[in-house]
């Protein structure tokens, strides 16, 4: 199952407005204050982030462990990819205000094939 089958429009848009949201505080120094949500992004998911900037990647973090709401995961991921990221020098608000994210969320895991 996709992200696009788990979560509805109106919740990915969310997710994106809280990952840049929880960036936006994190680079100003202050406290993100988490929405309340729907149940949809209440639920255990792992997901990762990936920043952006005119094309090229400037930041990438993510969890595979789905014991967290999405939108916790979502927005630790979305600040550890701005500040944390050791490839990169930690984003600027100028450069979230330029920039892309990208969210993947990962569904539950299933049995693999044999490879």
């Amino acid at each position: 199952m996709t992200d696009q089958e788990m979560l509805s429009a109106g919740d990915r848009a969310v997710l994106l407005v809280e990952a840049r949201n929880a960036i936006r505080c994190a680079l100003e120094g202050h406290r993100f204050a988490r929405p309340a949500v729907s149940a949809a992004l209440e639920t255990p998911a792992g997901a990762f982030v990936s920043l952006r900037l005119h094309g090229d990647l400037r930041g990438c973090i993510g969890t595979l462990d789905a014991r967290r709401p999405l939108i916790d995961s979502v927005t630790d991921a979305a600040v550890s990819a701005a500040t944390r990221d050791r490839r990169f020098l930690p984003l600027t608000l100028e450069e979230l205000e330029q920039g892309d994210l990208e969210i993947s969320v990962l569904g539950p895991f299933g049995p693999g094939e044999d490879p």
